[in-house]
């Protein structure tokens, strides 16, 4: 891996990690001073899962796509002249 893959790998995660780290030690405050922080955590938590939810239909659908792009098309294609958009055979007979 080269060294400007590596830093577009690592920024993002250093950047992760102080939100994580500021995020704790923001609870750890709030714990100190007396307030009771479960609902807090158990708001973040069904979130997390919300998102995750979320999260999983876009990413289905995102590697759908990519996948049908990538795609070789086949020898029988369907042209429609006037657009000039040519389908593989394979991706129509999925639809239908």
């Amino acid at each position: 891996m080269s060294t400007g893959g590596l830093e577009r790998v690592l920024l993002p995660m250093s950047s992760l990690l102080g939100w994580g780290l500021v995020t704790v030690g923001a609870l750890m405050v709030l714990h100190v001073f007396g307030l009771n922080i479960q609902p807090l955590l158990t708001i973040g938590g069904v979130g997390g899962v919300a998102i995750g939810f979320g999260a999983q239909s876009v990413t289905s659908n995102a590697i759908s796509g990519i996948n049908l792009v990538s795609g070789q098309l086949s020898q029988h294609s369907l042209q429609n002249p006037s657009r000039r958009l040519s389908l593989p055979m394979q991706y129509l007979a999925s639809i239908w």
